[in-house]
Order: C-alpha cells, then structure tokens, then sequence
C-alpha cells in the first residue's frame, strides 16, 4: 500500500508541475559569462524572489533563474542591474548582454519619457509644464496628458499595442508611484487601481503591454503608499479587472517580440 502512495504523490508532483504549480523543468543560471538563457518566449518577466530573481512566461510558469541580478524599469526600458552594472535579454544568443538605452536625450529643458507612433511623448516640469506632452516629428508639441496630482512627474509612457491608450508612470510627492491609464487621444489619466492618488493609495508601477492589450503593472508591498498583498505583477484588462500573474518585486517585462 506504501508503494501505491507514493506513486500517486509522484504522479500528483508531475500534475502540478505541468500546471505551474510546481519546480521548473528548465532551471539555469546566467551569472557566468559563457552561461546560457534556455529559449524563452517573446514575452518575459524578470521577478525577484528572496535573494535570486526568476524569468517567468505570462502563464506564471518559472522558465529559468538568475543570480546576481536584480530586475527593474530605467530610462522606461526593462534590464536587469547589479550595482553600476545593467544588462538585458538578447532571445537569440540566450544570453545578458550589455544594455544600451535607445530613449532620445533630454532637448529644449524636456525628457523623452515614451513614444506614440512616430511621436515622442516628453515631460516638461523644468520648464513649467507638468503635462505630458506630444512632440512630433515636424517639432511642434501639444500638451496630451495634465498632471495626475499637484506635485510630480510623469516618467515613463509607453503605447498599447493598438495605439489606443497609454500606461503612464507618475511619480507624486515623496516619489510615490503611480500607474496610470490614458488615452492616447488626450485626456485625464486614472490610476489602474482605481481611486484618487492620495496618502494611503497602492502604489504600483507601469511594466508595459502585452500583446494581447493587458498592461502589465507592478503592485509593491508599499512605502510611502498603500501596498498590496500578495504583491507582484498583475495584468489589467480594459475593464479594470485584474489577475496575479507572478508574485515577487521588484520586476522587470521583457516583451515585444
């Protein structure tokens, strides 16, 4: 009878496994140079845990693991850093390579904090504007999103795959963070949480969009804000429901192709 007990947990640990619920089949470590990434799918995300951050596909599902290196957003762009040192996923090579930031420099007292389409969308707080504004090839701008609350900045932008909304990062006083939802017509912003940014709201940060048209935020456990529990990465439908789709924090989206 012992026998047959243990083949069924054997075979239940398979089960979950299959399911997400379990080990990863694929576990590598990418601290080494000549170390390599297994092939990943064109969307990832990089989440730490405890003291080592792990790549997961959409579904959850633990792809590979690796040492040493922490994820996060710089410059709206995901990358994975260790002190002075950044790097990023190259799929084909399988590898962290080097990251080189392809944002624009700061022109005329304004900072590129996304794009729309041939346009750049900028943020000009030095120069008395906290809008986010539209700056388009022929170099006129127009103000697209006012300030989400009295004092901040936006920070990053980054355009659904229709080209319909924008998933915007603020940050308000004491450099709380925000993620916030616009259309890319122009208008108010809403946080995709819901409610007003006021002392006590979760505080969540803009990862990017998936193919699908979900926005991918990250929910901390908080701060200066609110936190969230579980805290994690969450994706955000267009009718504001959401779904935990990987614990851990903080965490980086590698997607786009």
């Amino acid at each position: 009878m012992k026998w047959h007990r243990a083949l069924l947990a054997l075979a239940l640990a398979a089960a979950l496994a299959g399911c997400g619920g379990g080990a990863s089949t694929t576990i590598r470590s990418a601290t080494e140079p000549r170390s390599q990434l297994p092939a990943l799918p064109g969307e990832v995300l990089a989440v730490q845990r405890g003291k080592r951050t792990v790549l997961v596909d959409l579904k959850g599902h633990v792809l590979a693991h690796i040492d040493g290196w922490i994820p996060g957003t710089r410059l709206n762009q995901p990358q994975l850093y260790r002190g002075s040192q950044a790097r990023t996923i190259d799929r084909a090579a399988r590898r962290l390579v080097p990251f080189v930031p392809d944002l624009p420099a700061a022109r005329g007292g304004c900072t590129p904090v996304g794009t729309l389409g041939e346009s750049q969308l900028v943020e000009c707080t030095s120069q008395g504007d906290p809008s986010l504004s539209i700056r388009r090839p022929d170099g006129t701008s127009t103000p697209l999103v006012p300030p989400a609350s009295r004092h901040g900045l936006w920070l990053g932008a980054f355009a659904s795959p229709d080209g319909k909304r924008l998933l915007l990062q603020w940050s308000a006083e004491c450099e709380t963070p925000f993620a916030l939802v616009a259309p890319a017509a122009g208008g108010r912003a809403r946080l995709v949480t819901g409610g007003k940014i006021r002392s006590g709201a979760p505080e969540s940060y803009a990862l990017g969009w998936t193919h699908d048209g979900r926005a991918l935020v990250e929910l901390p456990q908080g701060a200066c804000g609110g936190g969230t529990a579980p805290p994690g990465v969450y994706g955000f439908a267009a009718d504001g429901s959401r779904r935990l789709i990987a614990r851990g924090f903080p965490a980086a989206f590698f997607g786009g192709e």
